[in-house]
């Protein structure tokens, strides 16, 4: 089984992390709910997502993220995959202002992912990834118009990630670096489009982000 199995895993859900704040894109004091889609790949995996989240008064964050995982055969097998699950929490420590300007972020995530394959459904065990992260994101927020807003990003993270099968410990636990690379749309104040590069350990995965922020009081 490859040593780089922790980290496929653990880009499955983490690697679009920063784009899913919702303050970001809200007016200050306001808070908001938030839905997105999201896409990734990467050279052992492809995976489609939903997170689910909520703003207060545009500076805490909190959100779900889901996401189904296709898992290549070098991986552990033919017929590779399974299911991830990671709640994140979120503040946003600097906010730009209305006309642009720097805005950071600190986030914290915890993420849990399940995983099987043909030879192991033939032993009945699976994977159980487990992974914990704590980072911090800087973004510029480029006023184009009313309706149309730019917001480039980069962010590190600070990854945990251990492996399981059967209960038994398979692999870790192990610490990375994680850099992540994004540019969002923000189109008519609710529509964002967000692209993004996650670079860990010598693996490259890209995402695309697609959601709905819709604002409340």
């Amino acid at each position: 089984m490859r040593r780089s199995i922790p980290i496929s895993v653990l880009l499955a859900v983490l690697v679009a992390s920063t784009a899913a704040a919702q303050s970001r894109y809200l007016p200050e004091n306001r808070s908001g709910y938030g839905v997105a889609g999201q896409f990734q790949f990467n050279d052992l995996q492809s995976v489609i997502g939903i997170d689910l989240g909520m703003s207060l008064r545009g500076r805490f964050d909190a959100s779900l993220a889901l996401g189904w995982v296709d898992l290549d055969r070098a991986v552990i097998g033919t017929g590779g995959g399974g299911f991830a699950v990671s709640p994140a929490i979120r503040y946003t420590f600097l906010r730009p202002t209305q006309t642009g300007g720097l805005g950071v972020e600190l986030d914290a995530r915890y993420e849990r992912g399940s995983y099987t394959s043909d030879p192991l459904d033939a032993i009945s065990r699976r994977v159980v990834a487990t992974h914990t992260s704590a980072g911090v994101t800087a973004f510029w927020r480029i006023h184009s118009s009313a309706k149309f807003n730019l917001y480039p990003s980069v962010g590190v993270s600070w990854v945990r990630s251990e492996l399981t099968l059967g209960g038994d410990d398979l692999f870790g636990p192990e610490e990375n670096f994680a850099w992540e690379f994004g540019l969002a749309f923000l189109a008519d104040r609710r529509v964002v489009i967000a692209p993004a590069v996650v670079l860990i350990d010598g693996e490259t995965t890209q995402a695309l982000r697609i959601g709905l922020v819709l604002p409340g009081t």
